[in-house]
């Protein structure tokens, strides 16, 4: 682990020689997260999110689980996957959604990164 000139701590994990992943925990509750060589930024409410999709959560289930509107999460999901769909360059629908979530909380996972104060882990 180690601090950046931008004030956000740097956690790296074991890499891969193909994957190359990275994930910095910013002071203001953001997570930059290398996939696929590419970038992904994400709030501590999206990572919550995702963690619940990777689960198979419905968006009801999500809903009731984080304490939300079932709207909310249905505009928060439909941004996600139009983020990442603009990231990656590929067609995100929810089944492949839920596939790019559990590949995000496994990078997550393994610098044991969590989501609240409470110390949840984010899998």
């Amino acid at each position: 682990m180690r601090e950046t000139e931008s004030n956000s701590l740097v956690l790296d994990t074991p890499t891969e020689e193909s994957s190359g992943k990275v994930i910095k925990l910013s002071i203001n509750k953001r997570y930059l997260i290398e996939y696929r060589k590419v970038d992904l930024l994400f709030t501590l409410k999206q990572m919550e999110v995702i963690s619940l999709i990777s689960k198979g959560f419905s968006n009801s289930k999500i809903a009731k689980q984080i304490e939300t509107r079932e709207s909310t999460i249905k505009l928060m999901v439909y941004r996600l996957m139009k983020y990442l769909e603009d990231a990656l360059g590929e067609n995100v629908d929810r089944f492949y959604l839920i596939i790019l979530s559990q590949e995000i909380v496994k990078i997550g996972s393994e610098v044991n990164i969590t989501l609240d104060s409470e110390n949840i882990p984010l899998d």
